[in-house]
C-alpha cells in the first residue's frame, strides 16, 4: 500500500520482535513511496 507509514509497519511487524530500524523506499524525484520497505530487527532470530 502506497499510503502505509512507518508507524503502521512498526505496529504490524513488532509482534515478531523488537525492531531496530525501518527503511521505507521513496521515489527520489517525486518523494512518493515506492511501495516497499526494509525492516531490521534487533535480533536475527526474530526474522524467522
Amino acid at each position: 500500500n502506497y499510503d502505509t507509514t512507518e508507524s503502521k509497519l512498526r505496529r504490524e511487524f513488532e509482534v515478531y520482535g523488537p525492531i531496530k530500524r525501518i527503511y521505507m523506499v521513496y521515489n527520489k524525484r517525486s518523494g512518493k513511496p515506492r511501495g516497499y520497505a526494509f525492516i531490521e530487527y534487533e535480533h536475527e532470530r526474530d526474522m524467522h
